[in-house]
């Protein structure tokens, strides 16, 4: 090999290098979002209340119940949140992202069935991505979101009566990125929705700040 062709070849080679370096080095934002009541955007619908808006209360619970929950007898509940990705460029890659939601203690439902103390029954759920516009302010059973199970995630039913959730969204988040333009938030909702079962998440209306519903991203702007 001559010493021109030497030269170029280890030009060649440092810059492969120094990009490789760059591309290993590139700076990942972690963005966290815990939004208030006025600034939090959730809600619940119940088939109980068909027409009743529950976008601001503490609760942001999804159930199937008989009668062990008598004020919301014979009644599937599902629960939509949304949060503020406009910070994160378009076309961001999303390393991680996950959601957190709390378990609530104080909700005023936890005693109607009598000795509930948590969460209930088999209730194993889902997370899938809202397709349609909703408004908390408005929203009812009969007018609540679509959804799709496209990238949905499936939430394996509790462990204890009060656990808490930390549930990873990745994939959701990404495509929520991607498309901006649709993008409405989490859907919330039983595998199966017969009763007995509840899982009592607290929501951004809540007064203890700590329980607010939870989305915490890391990504890279390209």
């Amino acid at each position: 090999m001559t010493m021109k062709r030497f030269f170029i070849s280890s030009i060649l080679a440092l810059a492969i290098a120094f990009q490789a370096c760059v591309q290993d080095h590139v700076p990942v934002t972690h963005l966290v979002l815990q939004p208030d009541a006025v600034a939090g955007k959730d809600a619940l619908f119940s088939s109980g209340s068909p027409t009743i808006v529950y976008g601001n209360v503490q609760d942001l619970f999804f159930s199937a119940v008989d009668n062990t929950i008598p004020i919301v007898s014979r009644a599937i509940s599902r629960s939509a949140v949304q949060f503020d990705l406009s910070s994160i460029p378009e076309n961001s890659v999303i390393q991680e992202a996950h959601l957190f939601l709390y378990f609530n203690p104080t909700s005023p439902y936890l005693s109607l069935g009598g000795n509930n103390t948590g969460h209930v029954g088999d209730n194993a759920f889902f997370i899938q991505k809202t397709t349609t516009p909703w408004d908390e302010s408005t929203v009812t059973w009969e007018t609540q979101p679509q959804s799709t199970t496209v990238n949905q995630v499936s939430v394996p039913a509790a462990s204890s009566p009060t656990q808490d959730y930390v549930i990873d969204v990745t994939k959701i988040v990404q495509d929520m990125v991607n498309n901006k333009a649709t993008d409405y938030g989490f859907f919330m909702r039983h595998q199966i929705e017969t009763p007995e079962k509840v899982t009592f998440i607290a929501s951004s209306d809540h007064p203890n700040a700590a329980l607010h519903p939870k989305l915490e991203v890391n990504y890279v702007s390209k």
